[in-house]
């Protein structure tokens, strides 16, 4: 009798603490995204803007510098190869 309460009492345990633990994911995000690609230094020094929006559920799991206007990578392009043909690079 005891073991299978045992039993019983681990399985709840267990799956509290995977509910609990998978309802950060935001957070997981924010956290990787903070340690590991903002803090590298080829990119830090860069503006940089990430947003991480799920339309399922309509929320936003992650935000950084969204708001901020930047460059159309296109644009960035078109910019360097002019300068570098106009410079006799290219």
């Amino acid at each position: 009798m005891r073991s299978s309460a045992a039993k019983t009492l681990f399985i709840i345990n267990y799956s509290l603490l995977i509910i609990f633990s998978s309802c950060s994911v935001s957070k997981q995000i924010g956290k990787q995204a903070d340690t590991i690609l903002l803090k590298d230094s080829s990119i830090s020094t860069g503006h940089i803007g990430i947003c991480i929006y799920e339309p399922a559920t309509n929320k936003y799991w992650y935000d950084h510098d969204a708001s901020h206007y930047f460059i159309p990578a296109s644009n960035t392009i078109v910019y360097v190869y002019a300068g570098m043909k106009y410079l006799g690079i290219v």
